[in-house]
């Protein structure tokens, strides 16, 4: 799971003849969560590898590499929690070997901020 908060100042106010200013604190949560671990098995539980957020947001790009540094997935421009484009090598017509696939996403927030995330999931059978 990663969790970021940012503060920042809102709005101030200016009033005639006296200029009052106050600043309103927004907090921004940004949660996202990745599982570490998966087992595209066909049983119809933990076979797709998502990256999940409370509210759909953008992944500009996402690759899992295996642990000689290949591409074995990428997607561009797609959502969160879309099963669709989530990694399921079964369904890709690929066996992967049962191991350690090491993961790169940047997701895109409403806001514009943009965030790299780094990981690794274990595939089981």
């Amino acid at each position: 799971s990663h969790e970021a908060e940012s503060l920042a100042p809102a709005c101030s106010a200016s009033r005639q003849r006296s200029t009052a200013s106050e600043d309103l604190r927004v907090k921004v949560v940004r949660s996202i969560y990745v599982p570490n671990i998966f087992s595209p098995d066909g049983d119809g539980v933990n076979d797709i590898f998502l990256i999940h957020s409370k509210n759909p947001l953008t992944i500009s790009y996402w690759q899992i590499f295996d642990r000689w540094g290949s591409l074995v997935f990428e997607r561009h421009d797609i959502k969160t929690d879309d099963e669709a484009n989530g990694w399921n090598p079964i369904s890709l017509g690929r066996h992967l070997a049962a191991g350690v696939y090491t993961w790169i996403a940047e997701i895109k927030y409403p806001d514009g901020k943009k965030e790299k995330l780094i990981g690794d999931v274990t595939l089981l059978h």
